[in-house]
């Protein structure tokens, strides 16, 4: 059963997101917190979660500081940033500090709603109009991107393994099976192969990475 947090300093505003949460994961547990020191008291107490959503600016944490304080604690959760900012530049550096999405809080019912099922599905949630100023470079532009070996070293070696078994053409309920880990935590190493290699999607990936690496291992 799929466990989330929502922390957010505004009581009807978490409400409303743990009750989307509910609709697109059903028997879901939504755990809220007000602050940054409930939100780090919850991991200890109820994690871990599939899924953190997190304010910027709330009570004990400023910009980015929450998000990177919660990064280092639970490295392996995806954390999607929840905010009324729509600053580009800060949402280039939500993304870069390790953030699956970024949600602005302006977004519609419905779009909020769909913002959620693309992060639940493993993919990065980015507001419309902003994915052309986040610097996703193609990794063949030599000038704006490490080399390949060094791109592919950036990975880690879970994160390898997960992409080697994508190459093979696995599920993420197969990749689950074969590491023994979660559904979830499958999800969340897609989303950072995705955000270092610079793809779009999960082929993509694939195809950056033996077009990187073709003496590698992937399949």
């Amino acid at each position: 059963m799929a466990c989330f947090l929502v922390a957010d300093d505004h009581p009807l505003f978490r409400e409303a997101v743990c009750l989307l949460l509910g609709q697109l994961e059903k028997g879901a547990s939504c755990c809220e917190a007000a602050n940054l020191q409930e939100a780090t008291a919850l991991l200890e107490t109820s994690g871990p979660f599939d899924l953190i959503l997190l304010d910027l600016n709330m009570p004990g944490s400023d910009a980015l500081s929450g998000l990177q304080v919660l990064h280092g604690l639970t490295p392996e959760t995806p954390i999607a940033i929840i905010s009324h900012s729509e600053d580009g530049a800060l949402i280039e550096q939500g993304i870069a500090c390790g953030a699956v999405g970024y949600i602005p809080k302006s977004l519609s019912h419905d779009a909020i709603l769909q913002a959620l099922k693309t992060i639940l599905a493993g993919g990065v949630y980015l507001p419309p109009g902003v994915e052309q100023r986040i610097c996703l470079k193609s990794p063949g532009d030599a000038s704006a991107q490490p080399a390949g070996q060094s791109l592919m070293e950036s990975l880690t070696p879970r994160q390898r393994a997960v992409l080697e078994l994508l190459a093979r053409g696995r599920a993420n309920k197969q990749i689950a099976d074969e590491l023994a880990i979660s559904e979830w935590t499958v999800k969340a190493h897609i989303s950072a192969i995705l955000r270092k290699l610079g793809a779009q999607s999960r082929l993509e990936a694939v195809v950056i990475a033996r077009r990187l690496n073709p003496a590698g291992a992937l399949a």
